[in-house]
């Protein structure tokens, strides 16, 4: 296992944890409902607590996770990501990357706001360096599929 892997697994586990923690706070929910009502002091307790407690996984971590995901997936030798990143996301998303040890990677999304995704990686610490292609499976069984990309690396 690399330190890549290693990083994104970390990630993975703490999402898993939270969920599982989530499941039995839902739990714990339906049983106050259910002994004490909607309008009581202990379910308006238990929405206040609830209200603190928030998904440990930034947007940029998400975005991240979900590249590295992608690029398991495929077989890919380059760490791709193949999703617009939001705005609010971009920071993130790069401090994720420099965690992880990922110094260069692919970028495939195609939508109308890309530029914006190029200047904010830029200022973020990451800059276009070039174009890419590279070969994934398709959608049928031996058919491949040729992806374009821009190849980004830390500055």
């Amino acid at each position: 296992m690399t330190n890549i892997d290693a990083y994104f697994e970390a990630l993975y586990r703490k999402g898993c944890e939270y969920n599982q923690e989530k499941k039995v706070r839902e739990e714990e929910k339906g049983q106050i409902i259910e002994t004490y009502g909607w309008d009581s002091e202990e379910y308006k307790a238990w929405r206040e607590r609830e209200e603190g407690i928030k998904f440990p996984l930034n947007g940029g971590q998400q975005r991240a996770f979900q590249a590295w995901r992608y690029t398991k997936e495929n077989n890919l030798e380059t760490f791709t990501m193949n999703d617009f990143i939001w705005d609010k996301d971009v920071a993130d998303f790069a401090e994720a990357l420099r965690e992880a040890g990922i110094s260069e990677f692919l970028y495939t999304n195609q939508s109308t706001a890309v530029m914006d995704n190029i200047h904010d990686l830029d200022a973020n610490g990451f800059r276009m360096t070039g174009l890419a292609t590279f070969e994934k499976a398709g959608w049928w069984k031996d058919e491949k599929e040729t992806v374009r990309a821009l190849r980004f690396e830390a500055k």
